[in-house]
């Protein structure tokens, strides 16, 4: 049996194969594995090829941290207002958000989006985010943070937010009880899930295991295991469409 730092090794492994331009601190939120274990056990591999990118994990590091420096810089560009002297010459910036507002606009959003939910129960994450996406207005991961945020509770009261919760769960599976058995073979194959997605489904759809528990049983969190699965859904549900599509 693997011990649990070998399993953490294989996830980070496997994650940055998959998904190589991701941050440190990115695969750090998706996987909720400290940065500082994603950095050591990408220093072990750093020779591994990536054969989507043509590139060690080194070299693909490597260009990661120069896109970041570029990204950070345009950041603070973007978030800090420029300090001239009297002469018109460049002596520093200040914060041009109010740490305050910023709090405020969060908290007004998770409001909207909520409220949007409950009045549309049936709305998937993606019809939501491209209902707002139209306003260019929210994402799909800004969208589900906010139906999912601790702060739920305070800003919509505590029935509304387990209402959320339960909405939420449900949605996820509802499509999967109009696949006859006999496409899900062929749906699964189509859907190119990566090997955890292939897992994790599995263990929710043949054997009903908890989030909870397929959480324990990877080392990951709760929060990491429904990204995961959200975007294996995501991917079954395109593949449905493409065999609707040819028949």
């Amino acid at each position: 049996m693997l011990k649990e730092s070998q399993i953490k090794e294989e996830i980070i492994i496997k994650f940055f194969m998959e998904n190589p331009t991701f941050f440190i601190s990115e695969i750090s939120r998706e996987i909720s594995i400290p940065k500082s274990t994603i950095q050591r056990y990408l220093k072990k591999n750093e020779n591994l090829l990536i054969e989507s990118e043509n590139r060690t994990i080194k070299e693909q590091l490597a260009i990661n941290k120069n896109t970041g420096k570029v990204k950070g810089g345009l950041n603070s560009f973007k978030n800090n207002d420029v300090i001239k002297d009297e002469n018109g010459k460049f002596v520093g910036s200040t914060k041009s958000v109010n740490p305050g507002d910023k709090e405020e606009e969060k908290l007004n959003d998770i409001k909207l989006i909520c409220t949007f939910y409950l009045e549309n129960p049936t709305f998937t994450i993606k019809e939501i985010s491209n209902y707002f996406c139209d306003l260019n207005m929210y994402t799909e991961d800004y969208v589900y943070d906010c139906l999912t945020n601790s702060r739920v509770a305070n800003v919509m009261g505590k029935e509304a937010a387990k209402k959320i919760r339960e909405q939420l769960e449900r949605n996820r599976y509802t499509f999967l009880r109009k696949i006859g058995s006999e496409e899900i073979g062929i749906i699964l194959e189509l859907a190119n899930l990566t090997d955890i997605e292939k897992e994790i489904i599995s263990l929710r759809i043949e054997n009903n295991i908890s989030l909870e528990k397929i959480g324990e049983l990877f080392s990951l969190s709760k929060t990491s295991i429904i990204k995961i699965e959200n975007r294996a859904l995501d991917k079954i549900i395109n593949a449905k469409k493409e065999i609707n599509n040819v028949k």
